[in-house]
Parts: structure tokens; sequence; C-alpha cells
């Protein structure tokens, strides 16, 4: 009878030391390292995420198209699940991210760019707006409060004649929100 009673405590043990195992792998799988990585290109806005050993990336197209704001439009794009915003005059829906080409394409016109040259477009002046929703479609939600998001900026032009200064002031103040 002793020995039936080791051996029950000897299972018991393993298991619990199985459950532990298992409860510890699922947990530190659940778990991304903090810190985001950015890259804000003029082609494409890139994130990197670490969870585990593994790295994922969300790649949106630096680009908008704007349509009327009307029923149908607004119908047509729910349909397609497309992401856009309403623009603040309200006579504008913006397309954002890589669907942008493909209604562009529909309609037979361009793209536009918040970013023009490695930063800040001065031509749209919608640029602010589309480049925060983008950068909130790359970046997701912070998983936890204080999270570090690392972003690259362009490096002073030689060739040209304009300053990066508000360009990474803004980057800062969106990754920040």
């Amino acid at each position: 009878m002793d020995v039936t009673l080791d051996k029950d405590k000897q299972e018991e043990k393993q298991t619990e030391q199985e459950q532990k195992k298992v409860r510890h792998k699922k947990e530190s799988s659940d778990k991304r390292r903090s810190g985001i990585g950015l890259d804000v290109g003029t082609m494409t806005i890139i994130s990197a995420i670490m969870k585990d050993e593994d790295t994922s990336y969300k790649v949106e197209r630096d680009a908008f198209f704007a349509i009327e704001n009307n029923k149908m439009s607004k119908s047509m794009l729910d349909k397609m699940n497309t992401n856009y915003v309403e623009a603040e005059d309200k006579k504008h829906l913006y397309v954002v991210g890589e669907e942008s080409l493909a209604i562009a394409n529909f309609f037979n016109q361009e793209i536009r760019r918040p970013l023009s040259q490695g930063v800040i477009s001065t031509r749209e002046k919608e640029s602010l707006t589309l480049i925060k929703i983008l950068l909130k479609l790359v970046l997701g939600d912070p998983i936890e409060e204080g999270e570090i998001c690392h972003y690259s900026v362009p490096a002073i032009p030689l060739d040209a004649n304009y300053n990066i200064v508000y360009y990474i002031f803004r980057l800062q103040t969106y990754t920040n929100e």
C-alpha cells in the first residue's frame, strides 16, 4: 500500500510539472517583446514586432485616394471592407494604404502621397491626418503602458533645401499617442 501511495504521489507530481511546463510555454508564447520598430518610407510604412523568436511585420502603402462622400461611395467601400476616413470638411472619403491603389485604378486616377522625398508632403493638406491613420494601421495599440517605438528618420538631404526637424517632431508625437 505504501508503494502505491508513493507511485500516486509521483504521478501527481509529474502531472503538476507537465501542467506548469504547458502553462509556462503558453504564457511565454502570448508575450511579445516590449517595443516595436517602425520605418516610415516614401513608398511604404512598415512595423516590426518580435514575439518570442519570431518577427512579424505589417506593411502599408504610403498612399491615399479621395472619392466623393455620399451613401453610394460609403456603401461600396463598406462592402469591400476598405480602410477609409471621412475628410474634415465631410466632402470626401479618403481610402488609405494599399487599397487606395485598387480604388484609384478603378477610377483610372492616380493615388496621392502624404510623404514626399522622405518627409511630410507640403503639397497635401491632409498629410498629417493621413500619416497618423497609416501609423495606427501598422502600429496597432500598445500592449503595455509606455511601450517604446523605435523609428527611422531620413538623413538631412545634401541636394535639397528642407529641414527634417518638423518631420521628426510629428513622428514623435504620433508614436506617443
